[in-house]
Parts: C-alpha cells; sequence; structure tokens
C-alpha cells in the first residue's frame, strides 16, 4: 500500500497539482484582498501584469461566447472579413457559455487548465526519453521548477533582508512562477508542439503531425521551431532509412505541416492581419533581443545547450531529437537577427526548458548516483530562492494595486482596478447595443470595450487598432473641439455609432467642446456618459 501510495504516477499528479497550485497562489491571494481590502468603488479585474494584452485576448473570448465561430478585430472600426486566428479563445468562450462564465472570469480558470496541459505534456515526452524512474522525476523537477538566476539588487524585490531580482524580470516568460500559469496560447502551444516531439520520437507521424499543426495554428513559431527540428531529425534518419521509406512513412505528416503553413499564408493575406507581422517587426526597436540576457533567463538550464551540443558530438542517438530542437532554436534566434521578418522574442514565447533539462539528465544519469543527485541538486538550487522572490513580488504589485486610490481607470503606465461607473457603462453597452457598433473613446477604455462589451471601437490598441497614432491625434482633436463643423462628416466617415466621455476623455477635453445636436445622451452615471451619434 505504501509502495502504491508513492508510485510515479501519484508523485506526478502531486508534483503538477503542487506547482500550479503554488503559480496559481497570487490569483487566490488577489481575490482574498480584493474581498477585504479593496474600495467599494473599484471593480475588481483580474487582467494580469500587462492588461491590455489580455483585453485582447478576452475579446477573442466573448466572441466565442456571443456564438462566432470566426474572429474579428474589434480594436479595429474598418470593415474587413473574420478569420480563425485565435480559434483557441473562440473555443474557451463557448466552453466558458456552457458554464455561464464570461470571459473575465473564466480566464483564470483556463490560465491554471492551460498550465496543467503544459506540464502533463513535459512528463508524457520524457517518458519517451528515459527508462528509469529517477531520471524521468529529475527531469520532470527541473522542467517545472528550475529556472531564473536570482542576484542582490539596490531596487528589487525585499526578501530576507535583501534587495533581489533576476534576469528579464519584465518578461514573464522567464519568471519562475508565473510561466506556468500565464497566457492560455503559449501554454497550449507549447504543450502541443511537446506532444508532437513526444509522438515523433515513438514514430507515430500521423498524431505528431496533428499535434504540430495544433500548436502551429495557435503560434506560428511552434511550427517553424517543429519544421526547422524535422529537417535535422530527417537527415539523421535518412542515413538509417533512405528517402523511400522515409517519405512513404511520414506522409501524413508533411500533409498536417502544409495545412498549417497553408492556414497561415491565408490568415495574413488579408487585412487587417496582415498588419500583425508589421506590428511584431516594430516591437524589435523597443527592447533589442541580447542572447546573454536570454541565457540568464534561463538559469542553469542555459547548460542544457553545452549538454546538447556534446550529444551531438559523441552521438547519444537516443537524445538527438531534444538536442535538434535546442538546435534549432538557437539557429532560428541567430536567423532572425540576421533576417528581421519577425521579433526574435516571438521564439521564446515557446517554452523550452524541457528540452534543455532533457539532454542535462542524460547527461547526468550516465554518472555515479551521487553525482547524479549532486547534479540535479545544483541545477535545483536557485529556484530556492526565485521561486520565493518571484511570489513575494506578485504580492507586492497586488498589494498596490488594491492601495491605489488613483488613477481612476487602469491607464498605462498605472495597473489600477477601475472605477465601478466606468465599468457600469461599458457592460451597458455590452446589454444595450448591437456587438457590430462603433464606440469612440480614449485608448483606456477603447482596450477595455470589445473585452467587456464586445463591440469595435475606433481605437484601443497599439498593436491592434490601425493606424494607431493618426487616432490618437484624431481622438485629441474630437474632445477639444478642435473638428468643428467636420466632426459630423467625422463620425458618419467612420461608421461610429456611440461617443464614450469618461474620466479618461474628461483629462482630453471639456464635454461642452464637442458636444453637438446629434449627439443624444443614452447613458449616464456620475462618472461616465454615452452618446449616440444621430445623422
Amino acid at each position: 500500500m505504501i509502495k502504491k501510495f508513492f508510485s510515479e504516477e501519484v508523485l506526478v499528479v502531486f508534483l503538477i497539482l503542487a506547482s500550479l497550485f503554488l503559480a496559481a497562489s497570487p490569483i487566490l491571494y488577489e481575490l482574498k484582498m480584493i474581498s477585504c481590502c479593496m474600495s467599494s468603488d473599484r471593480f475588481p479585474l483580474l487582467e494580469g501584469d500587462f492588461p491590455p494584452d489580455t483585453r485582447v485576448y478576452l475579446s477573442r473570448m466573448l466572441q466565442g461566447y456571443q456564438g462566432q465561430w470566426l474572429v474579428k478585430e474589434k480594436y479595429t472600426s474598418e470593415p474587413h472579413s473574420p478569420s480563425l486566428i485565435h480559434w483557441l479563445y473562440l473555443l474557451a468562450g463557448k466552453i466558458g457559455r456552457l458554464f455561464g462564465l464570461p470571459p473575465y472570469q473564466a480566464f483564470p480558470f483556463w490560465r491554471i487548465i492551460a498550465g496543467g496541459v503544459f506540464l502533463f505534456s513535459g512528463y508524457f515526452f520524457l517518458c519517451q526519453f528515459f527508462s528509469k524512474k529517477a531520471s524521468r522525476l529529475a527531469a520532470f523537477l527541473l522542467f517545472i521548477f528550475a529556472c531564473n538566476l536570482p542576484f542582490l539588487t539596490s531596487s528589487g524585490v525585499p526578501f530576507l533582508g535583501k534587495n533581489f531580482s533576476f534576469a528579464l524580470p519584465w518578461y514573464t516568460f522567464f519568471d519562475p512562477t508565473k510561466r506556468l500559469v500565464f497566457l492560455p496560447h503559449y501554454l497550449f502551444s507549447s504543450a502541443f508542439l511537446i506532444f508532437a516531439f513526444a509522438f515523433l520520437k515513438k514514430n507515430q507521424f500521423g498524431l505528431s503531425g496533428f499535434f504540430a499543426f495544433l500548436g502551429g495554428t495557435i503560434l506560428p513559431q511552434a511550427l517553424l521551431i517543429y519544421l526547422v527540428s524535422l529537417f535535422f531529425w530527417d537527415i539523421y534518419l535518412l542515413k538509417k532509412e533512405g528517402f523511400q521509406k522515409l517519405f512513404r512513412r511520414q506522409g501524413v505528416l508533411f500533409f498536417w505541416l502544409a495545412l498549417g503553413l497553408l492556414f497561415w499564408k491565408i490568415s495574413l493575406s488579408y487585412f487587417p492581419w496582415n498588419i500583425q507581422t508589421q506590428a511584431d517587426l516594430s516591437k524589435r526597436g523597443e527592447v533589442p533581443f541580447r542572447f546573454w540576457e536570454y541565457f540568464l533567463g534561463l538559469g542553469t538550464g542555459a547548460l542544457g545547450f553545452l549538454a546538447a551540443g556534446g550529444i551531438l558530438l559523441f552521438r547519444k542517438k537516443d537524445f538527438f531529437l531534444p538536442a535538434f530542437w535546442l538546435l534549432a532554436t538557437l539557429l532560428l534566434l541567430v536567423a532572425l537577427g540576421i533576417f528581421p521578418f519577425s521579433n526574435q522574442f516571438r521564439l521564446t514565447q515557446i517554452d523550452i526548458r524541457l528540452p534543455l533539462f532533457t539532454v542535462l539528465v542524460a547527461f547526468l544519469e550516465r554518472r555515479k548516483k551521487i553525482f547524479f543527485k549532486l547534479g540535479v541538486f545544483l541545477l535545483l538550487l536557485p529556484s530556492f530562492l526565485t521561486w520565493p522572490i518571484s511570489l513575494k513580488g506578485q504580492q507586492l504589485f497586488i498589494q498596490s494595486k488594491i492601495a491605489a486610490g488613483w488613477p481612476l481607470l487602469p491607464q498605462k503606465p498605472y495597473v489600477v482596478y477601475p472605477r465601478k461607473e466606468v465599468m457600469e457603462a461599458i457592460f451597458w453597452l455590452g446589454k444595450n447595443t448591437s456587438p457590430d457598433s462603433v464606440v469612440f473613446s480614449g485608448e483606456t477604455v477603447g482596450s477595455m470595450i470589445p473585452a467587456y462589451a464586445g463591440n469595435f471601437v475606433w481605437l484601443g490598441h497599439g498593436h491592434q487598432t490601425v493606424n494607431f497614432s493618426l487616432k490618437m491625434t484624431e481622438v485629441k482633436n474630437f474632445y477639444q473641439g478642435k473638428m468643428g463643423e467636420r466632426a459630423r462628416d467625422f463620425l458618419k466617415e467612420n461608421r461610429i455609432n456611440f461617443v464614450f466621455y469618461g474620466p479618461e476623455e474628461a483629462e482630453i477635453g471639456e464635454e461642452k467642446l464637442f458636444l453637438k445636436p446629434f449627439l443624444k445622451p443614452v447613458f449616464s452615471n456620475s462618472l461616465v456618459k454615452i452618446y449616440q451619434v444621430e445623422l
């Protein structure tokens, strides 16, 4: 009975549940703080570190919740055809509707579910490479817990009487705890890619191609990494099997990959989806990619690149596949630095710790038992600092949100809970207006309306809104009354149905400056007025 209780399956389930509980504990802490300490005039929204991007995904979920099967870009008002991009969030919205959960309430649950699938996929992958229980569990522990390297700093997270930080602290993918319950599409795409490699190892090419297709239609970089890794893998297999036999066996795999490439070829061929790649490239100058920061962010796992080199050099064929995965990632990072057809940070959104620690444990398991245990302990050692630092930092972040009395809205760079009056107005739009109507507002409210009401907005997101900078100028011109008589033609030409006037817009201009006879008040509370455009 005791032996069964401590069986490998029980330990794996325990590790998955325990790590998810720890990683999700800031969500529970935030709910606790909201219930006891949040000001009664604020509306609680669990939007994470960067609300504008979270709202984009919520807007996709809301469309699924409302019964749509294709996604429209609600953050720009120009007429356009829908797409299957972000189909995962459409599906999540439909599932949430079955349980009566609107997207903003279901989203935290999806983060935890995605984390569970991600962790299970890692264990499934490891089972294809290690025959020893100790090696599987060691690699699984490292995959979950080994992470960034901590260092002392003058202004970081206070812990044990010192201030700590770690490499790329702003980048969630390198945060030891956040990465396990991050945005669902990143976790599901990584999980599907992991399944694809696991089935490739088992020579189940149909399933491998299917999961590569699923992961690749969520994030194209997953498909790209798989294709380059497969190229190296097939070169290795060619020597063993020959071209004809290999092609016959992998025919169904190439079908799925061709379908994935066709998906993106079509999806990015028309407006406004074709501007996504342009927005991606524009981010390159905002934060430069540096390899030394990348390796520091991977912590002790970065040693896996050296282990992969050793595996390829000394021809340890059982572990060629994870080594090829690492080689493909490195080569793609270098290639994107030379030929910038996408942002290098995009590749780092596919979690790479699994192949890193797979090859590291493969190196360690050939050593004596004492050295194997010591090596695993040393690889895990930084985690005893970085995990508490990460959790403490998130608690401090939540406390600051709870305590914040200003501004009235979560305007960049401030992350606060919005006033209830603003959310009341946004929910009114969702209940009383058509999802196809266009709302004119400031940037912050514009980022919230598609996520919580489902309307189109004229301005809302720096990378999703077409001609964002120009529209920012026009928003100021309108609310400051600088358009004059042109305002009528402006609203008509841009098919604007409602004008939102709240705290953000009041900071731009006084109400009397833009009011016209064709603006009919349809909603009002102590902070917000909504006008219907009647032309």
